[in-house]
């Protein structure tokens, strides 16, 4: 992704469009989830808050620990 907070932004403005409410009304929140989109999909949800699912983004200059759920720094000379 070129411009990762570009996209957050864009997924801001269409919910805020869609639910007729100022911007300045919400919040981004981001949880790595250890689990596929079709578990995912499974869960029932009931809340008021809008949830967005993206999966499969391509990380550059930097990794991702599954264990611990957090993007780290690349380590030397490893692809």
């Amino acid at each position: 992704m070129f411009n990762p907070l570009g996209f957050i932004n864009s997924i801001k403005q269409q919910t805020c469009q869609e639910e007729k409410k100022p911007l300045d009304e919400y919040e981004i929140e981001t949880h790595m989830q250890p689990e596929f989109v079709e578990d995912f999909l499974k869960k029932t949800v009931k809340s008021t808050v809008t949830l967005a699912y993206c999966s499969g983004f391509k990380i550059e200059g930097a990794r991702f620990d599954p264990e611990n759920l957090i993007v780290e720094d690349c380590r030397p000379k490893e692809l």
